[in-house]
């Protein structure tokens, strides 16, 4: 499985994985703004208004258009440099939203750094009765199966931009009983368990 950097920890509700794609930077900001494409290697089902205060929606398995998924606006709109998905609740306020964002650097015309940011504020504290659905860090939203899952995703993305990874892989992967990747996520769930538990600053 790729040796890839963990996610760290900026405070205690926001967390940045860093990743470098050898492609050049207006290819990976297509890959990360664009419905058609996060729909392959993200979620698999995605809504994306390519514009500074257009809306955004995220299925974990269903429509990006039911109310079960996750919606919200785009609130910082810098192609091919930056775009932020701001989930609901109050966007006037700073931090008081929930959000994720990619910031792209060209490191040459071939090579892009990104530079991925969750910022989750807390929300129920009760374990989830999936894998990784426990919270080592109370009061934060740090789930292990949720941040192990965006390691993945990130991963996948490097594949997807080499022509190696489908809508298939996708939906194979999310769905369950593929026994390689199966063992890949819990790897990464127990992984991302004790970096939650060791690295996740105190309140």
């Amino acid at each position: 499985m790729p040796d890839s950097p963990l996610a760290v920890f900026v405070d205690r509700d926001t967390m940045v994985y860093e990743r470098r794609y050898p492609h050049p930077i207006e290819r990976v900001f297509e890959a990360v703004s664009t419905a058609e494409h996060l729909d392959v290697w993200m979620l698999p089902e995605s809504r994306v208004e390519r514009r500074l205060g257009g809306s955004c929606g995220f299925g974990w398995g269903g429509s990006a258009d039911d109310p079960g998924a996750t919606h919200g606006t785009i609130t910082e709109w810098s192609p091919p440099t930056t775009v932020q998905y701001t989930f609901e609740g109050d966007t006037t306020v700073k931090g008081s939203s929930s959000f994720m964002r990619f910031d792209l650097e060209a490191l040459d015309d071939a090579s892009t750094l990104l530079l991925f940011t969750l910022h989750f504020l807390p929300g129920d504290e009760e374990e989830q009765p999936y894998p990784g659905g426990d919270l080592p860090a109370l009061g934060t939203a740090w789930r292990p199966g949720f941040v192990a899952g965006y390691h993945e995703m990130l991963d996948e993305l490097g594949l997807y931009l080499l022509g190696q990874w489908t809508a298939e892989d996708r939906a194979r992967h999310l769905g369950g009983g593929d026994l390689a990747a199966d063992k890949t996520h819990n790897h990464w769930i127990d992984v991302y368990r004790a970096h939650i538990r060791e690295a996740c600053p105190p309140k």
